[in-house]
């Protein structure tokens, strides 16, 4: 349900309280909490980001999808959109987010070329 109310419901305050449930379960809910990061409204999107920088670290994201390799290339395509539109994020959450972008497509990028080469 907070997924559904984070992507789909018409109340900002709405979807922020789900955004805010969503951390606190737990960093495996980052690929859905990206669409808050992704909202129309400021007041989402802030919320989502202080969910969450404050319930958890990159490390424990990128840990988190450790083993989830087919859901990478959706959190990579979904983190440069968001890096690429003009909504204002603080510079802590641009860098929160930019670390696991990088680790995830670094690697990729390792586990290509190692296919490439097999």
């Amino acid at each position: 349900m907070l997924i559904e109310g984070l992507a789909k419901d018409k109340n900002p305050t709405i979807r922020g309280e789900c955004a805010k449930g969503l951390g606190l379960i737990g960093p495996h809910t980052f690929r859905a909490l990206v669409f808050g990061l992704r909202d129309s409204e400021d007041s989402v999107r802030n919320t989502t980001a202080a969910a969450i920088k404050k319930n958890f670290t990159p490390a424990e994201v990128i840990n988190s999808f450790r083993d989830k390799h087919h859901q990478k290339p959706a959190i990579v395509c979904s983190l440069r959109e968001i890096m690429n539109l003009n909504y204002y994020f603080a510079k802590s959450t641009r860098q929160f987010l930019e670390e696991i972008l990088n680790h995830f497509q670094d690697e990729m990028s390792l586990n290509k070329s190692t296919t490439d080469n097999n």
